[in-house]
């Protein structure tokens, strides 16, 4: 009876391990590029899904010459070009960053990233980054 219990125990405490992992949503980054003279220059990345229904993207940044005075701006877009994100600057590269939108987005719409050299970047040379959003 004592060996019966011991094993219930167990096997109780090894499902609930198991039905307390955490869920990972699959989802799709798309790589970009932008090169830019100035802030005119305004660039939209290709349009991607969303495949998840949590309420931020996923910003990298991990080439090229951004600096506190070669500054990338960029928001999210809906394909229809109603922006569903601030306005944000980069100063620097950055990994996987969560930022979170400004408006509810569905999982089924399509989305692109436009970005820029920021109108407070203080050199005039070109600025020239890439990486990858996750939407």
């Amino acid at each position: 009876m004592m060996k019966k219990k011991f094993i219930g125990t167990i096997a109780v405490l090894m499902l609930s391990m198991v039905c307390s992992l955490p869920v990972m949503a699959v989802t799709e980054g798309y790589n970009w590029t932008f090169y830019s003279d100035g802030p005119e220059d305004d660039l939209s990345t290709n349009p991607g899904k969303k495949n998840d229904t949590e309420q931020y993207y996923y910003l990298t940044i991990n080439q090229g010459n951004i600096s506190s005075s070669n500054i990338f701006g960029a928001r999210i877009r809906k394909a229809d070009n109603v922006a569903v994100s601030p306005y944000l600057i980069h100063t620097s590269f950055e990994y996987s960053k969560p930022y979170a939108y400004s408006t509810y987005v569905n999982k089924t719409d399509t989305y692109y990233m436009r970005g820029k050299k920021d109108d407070t970047s203080t050199t005039s040379v070109a600025l020239r980054v890439s990486g990858k959003v996750t939407y």
